[in-house]
């Protein structure tokens, strides 16, 4: 079947009609018989309106060609460039960017369109860096994803998997808030990744352009880049206080001993932490593993594992086989973010179970209501949170 890449007006079941498509009109033919000369020019289908034509794709060795249209157009000249800047654009993938920095700076190439951290570009000499112009771009955002899951009939935070009964402190909203207090978000840009990031408070990027938004409501919060290791282990200690009342009417116990951690029924509360290892997420995964460990006073087992073994257990594992507690989680960017959110919010927001194919309940449900967020800033003040 011959075919074209074009746009057509939306038409509904209710007023959609064979006169839509005169497949037997000249027109009709004469679009077919072009289609097929252009693919009989240039081997493939994309085809556009311009301003480049897709003149070879070699995809085994990692290059495709681009040449500026100078052909008449018919439509939407209004709307898409009229004519390209350059005569040619050739793409060239390569398997290890790193040793493409110096054939750029030679001038083999034009453009690099990678990212790295500043201090790759430390390193190298004056006269290399003399020959770049670098731009500051957003390649990727990390987060840490809690296992919020606690046993659905009970009003405590304990899970039960089989006949043996856990403490999970990530089901108590304290505690998860107080996360944003205990991680010096300013530490891991400046001592990880030597300079080259900035603080990211909420699921928004600070290169969003939704992000202006959000800067009230982190202000208001008193979430800042520096963090307050001092209020979020206050946070914590009054959360597990309550958690203690709360497990008692089960039959359990919890309380913090004299060498400084966590008990349940007796054991110590251990942590399961998934740190991916292929980047910054394994410094930054152990960074906050000891934050946990020292200062708030639950053991950490550091999962220290791949994307592969960690996918398996985060992404395509129910939360209430509790198999895991956090998890360095990490996004890629790509193109100019869209100003709506929904979406966006939705991956960091909600625990991925239910939005990936083939993946299992429970998605998350909210558990904090705008009255209570209100409240919340404005010290049991609806009036005095929206005032803030």
């Amino acid at each position: 079947m011959l075919f074209s890449i074009f746009a057509v007006r939306p038409v509904s079941a209710v007023d959609y009609t064979p006169k839509d498509i005169p497949l037997n009109s000249d027109e009709a033919t004469a679009r077919f018989k072009a289609d097929l000369q252009w693919y009989l020019n240039y081997g493939h289908f994309v085809i556009s309106n311009g301003p480049y034509i897709l003149v070879m794709y070699s995809p085994e060795n990692l290059y495709l060609k681009l040449e500026k249209f100078t052909g008449a157009r018919t439509i939407y000249t209004n709307t898409l460039p009229k004519d390209g800047y350059a005569d040619v654009i050739e793409y060239q993938g390569v398997q290890n960017p790193e040793n493409v920095i110096l054939q750029i700076a030679k001038g083999e190439y034009d453009l690099g369109m990678f990212s790295f951290p500043a201090g790759k570009y430390q390193g190298l000499g004056a006269d290399v860096l003399a020959n770049l112009n670098l731009y500051k771009s957003a390649s990727s955002y990390n987060e840490l994803t809690f296992n919020t899951y606690h046993d659905p009939d009970k009003d405590a935070p304990i899970v039960t998997v089989g006949d043996q009964v856990y403490f999970n402190p990530f089901a108590i909203r304290e505690v998860r808030f107080a996360m944003n207090f205990l991680v010096s978000r300013d530490y891991i840009v400046q001592n990880i990744y030597q300079g080259s990031g900035a603080p990211m408070l909420g699921c928004i990027r600070p290169s969003h352009p939704a992000d202006k938004y959000f800067e009230p409501v982190y202000k208001a919060l008193g979430i800042t880049g520096a963090g307050n290791e001092q209020f979020a282990l206050q946070l914590i200690d009054q959360a597990m206080q309550k958690a203690a009342q709360e497990v008692a009417n089960y039959g359990h116990t919890l309380e913090k001993k004299a060498d400084g951690y966590w008990y349940f029924d007796g054991q110590q509360i251990t942590v399961k932490f998934i740190i991916r290892i292929e980047d910054e997420r394994k410094e930054i995964g152990l960074y906050v593993a000891d934050l946990l460990e020292k200062k708030v006073g639950f053991k950490v087992d550091r999962l220290l594992w791949d994307r592969q073994k960690a996918g398996q257990v985060v992404f395509a594992k129910p939360p209430s086989n509790y198999e895991w507690n956090i998890y360095t989680g990490g996004w890629g960017t790509s193109g100019i973010p869209s100003v709506w959110i929904d979406d966006y919010t939705a991956w960091f927001y909600a625990s991925w179970y239910g939005y990936v194919p083939g993946a299992v309940e429970p998605k998350h449900v909210n558990t904090v209501t705008v009255e209570e967020a209100l409240k919340y800033i404005g010290n049991g003040d609806v009036n005095a949170g929206l005032r803030r």
